[in-house]
């Protein structure tokens, strides 16, 4: 997944979807700004895995976030323990 396809998903207006992976793709930090402007309203899961997103990310993840987020998944996404922190003070997330 591409930075492009998220551009996509945007585009498309999936205001039902619940779950979201886009896993060790090319998702950059741009995508997640994408991702964070998105009106995924219902998303309950989205997992970010295996994407270098970096401390930058966290800023739009932070934005995007919705009352219905529960799962998080940020496995090898070069984020570091404070940004973990930050993300989690705000949120519903497991």
């Amino acid at each position: 997944m591409t930075d492009s396809m998220v551009e996509i998903i945007k585009q498309a207006r999936w205001e039902k979807l619940t779950s979201l992976a886009l896993l060790f793709g090319s998702v950059t930090v741009q995508g997640v700004k994408v991702l964070g402007e998105s009106q995924l309203l219902n998303l309950e899961v989205l997992d970010l895995s295996g994407n270098v997103i970096g401390n930058e990310g966290v800023k739009w993840i932070r934005k995007m976030l919705v009352p219905r987020l529960r799962v998080l998944k940020l496995v090898r996404t070069g984020l570091t323990q404070d940004c973990v922190k930050v993300l989690l003070k705000g949120g519903n997330l497991e």
